[in-house]
């Protein structure tokens, strides 16, 4: 018999045999004695006891605290042949049906949900935030409910949702799986084998990243629990082994929409939308944008928020008409024709420099003293994103 299978005995004797003291005041309650003897006792009572039988059939193991909580990890070894350190809770796999615990993770049938569980997958687990850390748990294959199969149905929608949705173009999306559980108690179990199941399947997708024509993807899962069975996070971020260049962040103002060649995503909470090429906005944040233009993979952060502007209507702007002025934003507008020499130069505020129209410029205009912070914007074709190509500025297109 193996170590795994004897501690599982173990786990399942103790959750068999003993109560969960709902009155907190008996005099062995927090001894092994407790569950071992009486029959009940709280998590000290448990964790300890299951360290006894643990050390009286030789398994190395520990214990580990949280808030108010203690329980064990565990030496043990996979089907593969991998020996690791995993976390068990006897306490948190044991029932108790007083009505006071009616809605705890604890009510119901035992289980064996906390057998063999990751440092990661108990992370946000009400009292479970692993205070001492005596050891790490990475081998999410010495989880009891993954080996058995009972995580297959999960595992395989959400691997079928990621590529279904990078197949469809969409590289950052919500999705609510069918096959996660409703959660109709108030700790709704914590969620952790569906927590379980998003650790395995960002690793596969680590192992063996999805290509669809041609193209790899990095994907990231993440998991939020709601009152009902919980919303999953993918973003799909394209890298195909191509040169990738990050952008230094940058700001914008939310009504400076423009056009992007090769967009590819746009990873925003509600902030900017990409239809078309055109990325907008349509509130204050934080926007990622990834595009690829010439085999080469560009990730844009975009700082957006309102900013102090300035709007130009005149025919002509003369020289150095704004020269220094504290104007985050210039909107130079299509009805101006002509704009002086150094019209703008050293405005050391200026982030957003846009022009509407087809205004007469010359080199001239883009001389910004040492501010490089700014971006330009202006219809394609016009004179100021004709003179752009031979600058360092940052320029986008825009209708």
């Amino acid at each position: 018999m193996s170590d795994y299978q004897k501690a599982k005995i173990l786990h399942d004797y103790l959750i068999q045999h003993a109560q969960y003291d709902i009155t907190l005041n008996l005099p062995y309650t927090h001894s092994p004695e407790g569950v071992l003897l009486h029959g009940k006792g709280v998590c000290q009572s448990y964790a300890e006891a299951y360290q006894l039988l643990l050390n009286g059939v030789n398994i190395p193991n520990a214990l580990e605290y949280g808030d108010d909580h203690v329980w064990n990890m565990v030496y043990l070894t996979d089907k593969y042949g991998n020996a690791d350190w995993t976390h068990v809770d006897c306490t948190w796999d044991d029932p108790t049906n007083n009505d006071d615990f009616e809605e705890s993770p604890r009510s119901g049938r035992e289980r064996s949900v906390f057998f063999g569980l990751t440092n990661k997958a108990l992370e946000g687990v009400d009292q479970h935030e692993c205070t001492e850390k005596p050891h790490i748990a990475t081998n999410y294959n010495l989880n009891y409910t993954y080996d058995k199969g009972g995580l297959d149905s999960r595992i395989n929608e959400l691997l079928q949702t990621v590529n279904n949705g990078i197949n469809s173009d969409q590289l950052s999306f919500v999705f609510t799986p069918d096959t996660f559980e409703v959660l109709n108690k108030q700790y709704g179990e914590y969620c952790i084998n569906e927590r379980v199941s998003i650790e395995i399947v960002n690793d596969m997708l680590t192992q063996n990243p999805p290509v669809v024509d041609g193209i790899t993807y990095d994907v990231e899962l993440s998991y939020s629990p709601t009152s009902t069975n919980g919303t999953v996070t993918v973003t799909a971020t394209p890298t195909s082994g191509k040169e990738s260049y990050t952008y230094p962040p940058f700001t914008l103002s939310p009504a400076d929409s423009f056009a992007l060649t090769g967009a590819l995503s746009v990873e925003a909470d509600g902030v900017a939308q990409l239809i078309n090429n055109v990325i907008s906005f349509t509130g204050a944040g934080e926007a990622t944008v990834v595009a690829e233009y010439d085999d080469v993979i560009n990730v844009y952060t975009i700082n957006v928020r309102e900013l102090d502007t300035i709007t130009i209507t005149a025919e002509t702007i003369e020289e150095e008409a704004f020269s220094g002025t504290g104007a985050e934003r210039i909107v130079v507008a299509s009805s101006v024709r002509t704009i002086g020499a150094d019209a703008f130069l050293g405005c050391s505020r200026l982030l957003v420099l846009r022009f509407e129209g087809a205004a007469e410029v010359d080199s001239t205009v883009f001389m910004f003293g040492e501010n490089e912070a700014i971006t330009v914007l202006a219809p394609a074709g016009s004179p100021a994103a004709d003179w752009m190509t031979g600058y360092d500025y940052r320029f986008f297109p825009i209708d």
